[in-house]
């Protein structure tokens, strides 16, 4: 007589052979010995990893400190800028640029020819201006300056630390028509005199060469017969 058959369930599969088992079974270890070699792969920290370093590059400001450009106390700038003025106006070139040490050679010239004129500045006062600059008051009061130049006999002039200055109007006015008229009438020495240096040009200053001390010297002394030929020619001075 036939076994029976209940509807709805599957006849159970026959068993496998024992040699597939082994083959199953042999399969699963070597899956499971790959994987925890890979595992302790990744946690036991190989240092033999490959790691690329990125540089970042970062701006850097340096600071560089110049000796001219180092600001002086303030009551020290105003001593100096005083001594200065004073200085030049007693036609003292040498002490003038002692007062600032770190003055360079245009400047140091510059002072030589402001000196030889002896105009006769008077510094009233003098106050902060900037971080390395002053300003003082001067007052110019050398009659053939006032008469030969143009412009007001007061000014508020510029010292720096660095011993840079200005030209006062009126000596800068004088010294140019001075140099117009050695350059018609003395073209030969007034070259030699005023010979075109490394700095020919100053501020508010037109002359035909270099402003040095020796310049300024030879152009003071050509005054008198400037101030006589403007009075002969009328004193036009345009």
């Amino acid at each position: 007589m036939p076994d029976d058959v209940r509807i709805g369930v599957e006849p159970e599969p026959a068993p496998p052979p024992r040699s597939s088992r082994l083959l199953v079974v042999a399969a699963a270890l070597v899956l499971l010995a790959a994987a925890g070699a890979w595992l302790a792969g990744i946690f036991s920290g190989d240092t033999t990893t490959t790691t690329t370093a990125v540089e970042i590059a970062f701006a850097t400001t340096t600071t560089t400190t110049l000796a001219a450009t180092t600001t002086l106390p303030l009551p020290e700038r105003l001593s100096r800028a005083a001594a200065f003025w004073g200085h030049l106006g007693s036609g003292g070139a040498a002490a003038a640029a002692a007062a600032f040490p770190d003055a360079g050679t245009a400047a140091t010239d510059l002072m030589g020819f402001v000196a030889a004129f002896h105009p006769g500045f008077i510094v009233s006062d003098c106050a902060a201006f900037a971080a390395h600059a002053v300003q003082c008051s001067v007052t110019v009061t050398d009659p053939d300056l006032l008469a030969i130049g143009s412009g007001t006999s007061e000014e508020r002039l510029l010292v720096e630390d660095d011993g840079w200055f200005h030209v006062p109007a009126v000596l800068g006015s004088a010294s140019a028509r001075l140099s117009l008229y050695a350059l018609e009438a003395h073209t030969a020495e007034v070259r030699a005199a005023c010979p075109v240096t490394d700095n020919p040009q100053a501020p508010r200053l037109a002359i035909v060469g270099s402003a040095t001390a020796g310049c300024g010297a030879y152009l003071v002394s050509l005054i008198p017969e400037y101030l006589a030929a403007e009075s002969l020619g009328g004193g036009s001075r345009e």
